[in-house]
C-alpha cells in the first residue's frame, strides 16, 4: 500500500473537508458552498463511500490529499505530510522509510523560504526583548509581553554593526547572505548592506498553516520620517492579497464562533486578540479583496469590519460592496468614533461590545453613506448614486432584506418606491441575461466523453459503484473487447486493480488516470452511479448489452459471409458458417435468444 493510499483508508474526507467547508447530508452524499469558486448554491459535492469530492459549478474533482493540496497551495507531498502532522497519523513501519526519504529529497523551495524566514524572526524577538526603547514602544501602547510573545513581535537594531551580527547569527543557521538578498530582507550599495527593515518594530506573518511567509515593519521613533509600514516583497511565497496577519492563530476560534474581526493594522489585531478577540484577522497594509473573503468564508458565516473610523477608513468599507455580494459571507460594519482606530479604542478602556450589538448590516451601511445629503446632489450625481444602489440591491438574495433597503432608499431620495422597483425589474433583466451567457459558457461537463453509449456507461458505474465490496460486481475478459474503446479503457485500469485488498480498489483506480479522466469518473459518480444497484439488476444490463452486441456480431459475420461467397472462398465460408452457428449456440445458452 501506497503512503497516500494508506491516508485515505484511515481519515475520513469528510473530518478533512469539514475543516474548510460547511457541510450538510444529502442522501449518501453531503453537500455544501465550493471553496474553490464563488457561488452561494451548494454546488461542492463528497461522497463519503467513494471518499471523493466534485463540484458541479466548477468541475474540480479528486480525493482528500488532492483537495487539501489545492485548497493549502501544496503540492500532493506537501498535503501528505501536512495531514499527518495534523491529524498526528503514524505512519506505519514499511512505510515511514519511504516517506522520509521522499520529503527529503523533495524539500519545497516554500520549506527552505519558510525556515529562513522562521530564523529571521527568532533573532529579530531577541533583538527586541534586549532594547528598552523598543520594548517601552510596545508597552506604551499597552501590549503586554504574552501578546509580544504569542505573535512573536521583533525588532531590528539601526546600523552596521547590527546587520553585521544578523548576517553572522544567520550564517550559524545555515542562512546564507544571498538567501537574505534573494527574499529582500537585506539589500546591497556597493559593498554596504543594509535592510529596510531597521529601527521598525517587526511583525512577522504566517500563512493559513502557520508558516513563516514574510514580514511587516513599523516605525515607531518620533523623527522617522519614512513610510510608517514596510512589507515583504513580493514573492511567490509572499503575496499581500492572499494572506491575512493573525489568520493561522485565530482559525480555530473563527471555526467555533462562525464569526471573525477584519482590522487594517497589525497593532490593531494584537489589540483585538488582547482584549478577549481572538478571532481576528488584518490585511497586509492592502484593501481587502475576493481572497481575502473567499479565505474567510471557509470558516465563519458572519464578518465584522472594523476599519478606522475616518474617512479613508470608511470609503475602505465602501470598497467591500463590490465584493460581498458573492463571498458567501454576512459582512457587518461597527462604526468607531472618527478619532479612533481599534487599537486606541480599546486602549482607551472603551467597551467594544455595544458597537458590536449595534452593527449595521454592510447594505444598510452603505445605503446610508451613499445617500448622505442626497437632496444636495446634482442631478447626474443622483443619478449615478441611483444606478450604484439599484445595481447593489439587485445582488441581494433575501427578498425580505431587498424589499426593506429598496423602501429605506425610496424615504431617503424621495423617489417613488414604484420607480426604484422599476430600476430594478430593468437591473435583473440585464443580471438574467449575463448569467444565461455565463451558464453557456460553463454548459460542459469534464472531459471529451459525450458520444458513450449509455447502456456501456450503465455497466461501467455498476461496477464502479461495488467495486471496494469483498465479492466486486465483474464482466468476462472476452466480453470487456467488444465495448467502445473509451468504456474499455476504464474496464481495463479497473481490472488491474481487481486483486488489491477491499477499500483500495477505487482509490488505485482513480491514481491510474489522467485529470480528465478522473474529474469525468468523478463527475458521473456522483450522478449516475448508484450504491444500491442490485446484482439482478447489473445482470440485466449485461445481458442487454450481449443482446446488442449479438445484433452486432451477427450482422458483422452475415456481411462476411456474403463477402466469402463473392470470393468463391469456400474455406473461408466454411469457418464462417461456423462462427455464426457458434454465436448463435452461445447466445442460446446465455438465454438471449
Amino acid at each position: 500500500m501506497s503512503l497516500f493510499n494508506f491516508l485515505k483508508s484511515n481519515l475520513s474526507i469528510l473530518d478533512v473537508v469539514g475543516e474548510y467547508v460547511s457541510l450538510k447530508p444529502a442522501g449518501s452524499y453531503h453537500k455544501g458552498t465550493c471553496p474553490f469558486h464563488s457561488e452561494k448554491d451548494a454546488s461542492f459535492t463528497v461522497s463519503p463511500d467513494r471518499g471523493i469530492f466534485y463540484c458541479f459549478g466548477c468541475h474540480c474533482s479528486g480525493d482528500l490529499i488532492s483537495f487539501v493540496a489545492k485548497i493549502e497551495n501544496m503540492t500532493q507531498l506537501e498535503a501528505a505530510k501536512h495531514l499527518i502532522d495534523h491529524f498526528n497519523i503514524t505512519i506505519p513501519q514499511t512505510l515511514e522509510k519511504e516517506f522520509s526519504t521522499t520529503v527529503a529529497n523533495q524539500k519545497s523551495e516554500k520549506d527552505r523560504h519558510s525556515y529562513i524566514c522562521e530564523a529571521i524572526t527568532n533573532w529579530l524577538h531577541q533583538q527586541l526583548l534586549v532594547n528598552k526603547e523598543a520594548l517601552n514602544y510596545l508597552t506604551d501602547r499597552q501590549i503586554s509581553s504574552k501578546s509580544i510573545e504569542t505573535f512573536m513581535v521583533g525588532y531590528f537594531p539601526g546600523g552596521l554593526k547590527s546587520v553585521t551580527n544578523f548576517i553572522t547569527a544567520m550564517q550559524s543557521k545555515n542562512v546564507m547572505l544571498k538567501d537574505l538578498l534573494e527574499i529582500g530582507f537585506l539589500s546591497q550599495s556597493g559593498n554596504i548592506y543594509y535592510s529596510p527593515f531597521e529601527e521598525r518594530i517587526i511583525f512577522t506573518i504566517r500563512d493559513t498553516l502557520g508558516r513563516f511567509v514574510g514580514f511587516g515593519g513599523r516605525i515607531f521613533k518620533k523623527n522617522d520620517e519614512r513610510a510608517k509600514y514596510y512589507n515583504s516583497k513580493e514573492s511567490a511565497h509572499f503575496q499581500k492579497g492572499q494572506l491575512l496577519f493573525g489568520f493561522d492563530l485565530a482559525k480555530q476560534k473563527m471555526k467555533q464562533q462562525e464569526n471573525a474581526f477584519l482590522v487594517e493594522g497589525y497593532t490593531d489585531c494584537v489589540m483585538m486578540w488582547q482584549h478577549g478577540f481572538e478571532n481576528t484577522v488584518a490585511t497586509l497594509g492592502t484593501a481587502c479583496n475576493h481572497d481575502h473573503l473567499k479565505l474567510l468564508s471557509r470558516f465563519i458565516k458572519t464578518l465584522y469590519v472594523l476599519y478606522d473610523g475616518d474617512k479613508a477608513g470608511q470609503k475602505a468599507i465602501l470598497r467591500l460592496v463590490d465584493l460581498c455580494w458573492n463571498a458567501n459571507l454576512e459582512l457587518k460594519i461597527i462604526h468607531l468614533p472618527e478619532q479612533h482606530d481599534p487599537a486606541s479604542f480599546l486602549q482607551g478602556k472603551n467597551d467594544l461590545q455595544p458597537l458590536i450589538s449595534n452593527a449595521k448590516d454592510i447594505f444598510e451601511f452603505f445605503l446610508e453613506t451613499s445617500t448622505d445629503a442626497f437632496q444636495n446632489k446634482t442631478i447626474s450625481e443622483k443619478m449615478e448614486i441611483s444606478e450604484k444602489i439599484i445595481s447593489v440591491i439587485a445582488k441581494i438574495d433575501n427578498k425580505f432584506k431587498k424589499e426593506l433597503l429598496l423602501s429605506q432608499a425610496a424615504a431617503t431620495m424621495q423617489i417613488s418606491l414604484q420607480t426604484l422597483k422599476e430600476f430594478l425589474r430593468n437591473e435583473g433583466h440585464k443580471r438574467v441575461e449575463s448569467k444565461q451567457e455565463e451558464n453557456k459558457e460553463n454548459d460542459n461537463i469534464p472531459g471529451h466523453f459525450n458520444d458513450i453509449d449509455q447502456l456501456e456507461k450503465k455497466i461501467l458505474f455498476a461496477i464502479l459503484s461495488k467495486i471496494d465490496l469483498n465479492e466486486p460486481f465483474s464482466i468476462e475478459k472476452e466480453l470487456v473487447s467488444q465495448f467502445e474503446m473509451q468504456i474499455r479503457y476504464f474496464l481495463e485500469k479497473i481490472d488491474k486493480v481487481t486483486d488489491l485488498q477491499a477499500g483500495n480498489r477505487f482509490t488505485a483506480f482513480l491514481e491510474k488516470l489522467n485529470t480528465e479522466e478522473r474529474d469525468w469518473i468523478s463527475y458521473n459518480m456522483m450522478i449516475n452511479s448508484d450504491p444500491q444497484i442490485s446484482f439482478e439488476t447489473f445482470s440485466q444490463l449485461i445481458m442487454q448489452f450481449q443482446k446488442q452486441r449479438w445484433k452486432v456480431a451477427v450482422s458483422n459475420v452475415k456481411n462476411q459471409i456474403l463477402a466469402a461467397q463473392k470470393m468463391q472462398d469456400p474455406l473461408k465460408l466454411q469457418e464462417l458458417l461456423k462462427k455464426f452457428a457458434y454465436l448463435k449456440e452461445e447466445m442460446k445458452n446465455k438465454g438471449i435468444l
